[in-house]
């Protein structure tokens, strides 16, 4: 790939950051490779609490990815791999603007973030 490394970093609140990979400049009819990591203070459960009793299991459990027209990618993310993931998909944008992606993450305890990730695609 050519151009230069975006990233792009969001911090909920009491959260830690979350960041968007991506070569630049994006391209308008050109394939692109998004890469997304979540930092999560993940419990699997099998953790024991000072008072030696199991800890109730905090994990990201799903992850996607909508644009303009919708979905784009999505994921369910289990135990073995739900600790800080990485994701990476490509995408096509297809004329030059901005480009609006939602990212959306669930876990478990109702646990639920949204974000907007901007795309600036030149012609």
């Amino acid at each position: 790939m050519t151009g230069t490394a975006e990233s792009f970093t969001t911090t909920p609140t009491g959260a830690v950051p979350t960041r968007v990979h991506h070569e630049r400049p994006v391209r308008a009819g050109q394939e692109l490779a998004l890469r997304v990591s979540i930092a999560h203070p993940m419990v699997s459960s099998h953790q024991l609490d000072p008072q030696g009793r199991r800890q109730a299991r905090r994990i990201l459990t799903r992850f996607e990815c909508h644009g303009p027209d919708g979905l784009i990618f999505a994921t369910r993310l289990h135990p073995g791999v739900a600790a800080n993931p990485s994701l990476a998909f490509w995408i096509r944008p297809t004329a030059p603007g901005p480009l609006p992606l939602r990212l959306r993450w669930w876990g478990d305890e109702e646990f639920r973030v949204e974000r907007l990730h901007v795309l600036e695609v030149v012609a």
